[in-house]
């Protein structure tokens, strides 16, 4: 299915052949590549999804709360957006450890 605007799936197979069998292989979304299309204010991440129900490709967007659907059926599956990933509370602690050791290490090394 295509609608208005978009590229052939065929067109990102070719672009992306990896990211189609790892989506086919685990079942999971998988990141594609950041594109800005007509009507759109800003760049967004293009995940393709392998539907095992409908035995079809589907090249998307999240749409809300990092979610894609199949096309068809419209099962849905949560991809981890940088968004949700930076503000998860372990993220968080890791960056302060990250900055706490650039800081002795500057400390101590200087």
């Amino acid at each position: 299915m295509q609608r208005e605007g978009e590229y052939p799936i065929v067109v990102y197979e070719r672009a992306h052949p990896r990211a189609f069998r790892i989506s086919r292989s685990t079942g999971k979304p998988k990141y594609l590549r950041k594109e800005r299309r007509d009507g759109w204010r800003a760049t967004l991440p293009l995940y393709v999804l392998w539907c095992g129900d409908c035995a079809i490709y589907t090249v998307t967007h999240p749409a809300g709360y990092g979610r894609i659907h199949c096309s068809r059926c419209r099962r849905k599956e949560r991809v981890m957006t940088w968004a949700r990933f930076r503000d998860k509370t372990s993220v968080r602690v890791l960056y302060a450890l990250a900055a706490i050791l650039l800081l002795l290490s500057l400390y101590l090394f200087r």
